[in-house]
């Protein structure tokens, strides 16, 4: 709920700045060519550059701890299963060699 009223506040606050600050910036391209580009369009690319590499590498990191979380899970009930079953048999005696 308050994540939620959150991104509404920072998305007014966007829309609100967008519609005071809307002008159109000359924009560089590659190949040198000048593309008049609204300002807004421009200040959201830049965020979005910002924002998604970051975003990205968290659910890398939060899927990479939920596998590692996982494989320890599973490792402590075959350790808690093998507990129960009790020690394992004692080997047998060695026998000797036959001597023929």
């Amino acid at each position: 709920m308050l994540r939620a009223l959150l991104v509404a506040l920072v998305g007014a606050a966007f829309l609100l700045l967008s519609v005071a600050n809307w002008s159109l910036v000359p924009f560089l391209l590659p190949d040198g060519q000048a593309v008049q580009v609204p300002l807004p369009l421009i200040i959201a690319a830049a965020f979005l550059a910002g924002w998604l590499p970051t975003w990205l590498s968290a659910l890398a990191a939060r899927a990479m701890m939920k596998r590692k979380l996982e494989r320890v899970e599973r490792l402590l009930i075959e350790a808690q299963a093998r507990a129960q079953a009790g020690p394992p048999p004692a080997p047998a005696p060695p026998t000797p060699p036959v001597e023929g």
